[in-house]
């Protein structure tokens, strides 16, 4: 495991939370998103797809030596939560205004990222962060 100290140059959550993209799921091959996680599939019509937060939350961060698209990272549920002090689930039932006065107060914020190696997915992954 290791530690990164970076800022958040974009923040995309409301843009995404417009768009109906703030949760993401992938069924039936095809990624699926919404602002509701009881959205079906548009092939099979299940109802359960299996819905987080959308990476692409992050949008730029950055440090000292450069910087990465936060939508290419894989990001913990306990990470989302140290993240904006509250689940998912209160997450996509906030008013638009809230969401906006968060984005803004992550914008250039100096956070520190917890990664480390998932063997079960084969990728580094954002397991914690800290404000």
């Amino acid at each position: 495991m290791g530690f990164l100290s970076v800022m958040f140059v974009d923040f995309k959550l409301t843009t995404l939370y417009k768009r109906k993209m703030l949760l993401s799921g992938v069924c039936c091959g095809d990624s699926v998103f919404s602002n509701s996680s009881s959205t079906p599939c548009k092939r099979c019509e299940k109802v359960d797809v299996p819905f987080r937060l959308n990476p692409r939350i992050l949008g730029t961060i950055t440090d000292e030596t450069g910087c990465i698209n936060g939508g290419n990272l894989l990001v913990s549920d306990k990470a989302w939560k140290s993240l904006f002090g509250r689940p998912a689930e209160e997450l996509v039932n906030t008013e638009i205004d809230s969401l906006q006065e968060i984005e803004h107060r992550m914008l250039f914020t100096r956070i520190t990222l917890l990664f480390g190696w998932s063997s079960e997915i084969g990728k580094l992954a954002i397991w914690d962060i800290m404000a």
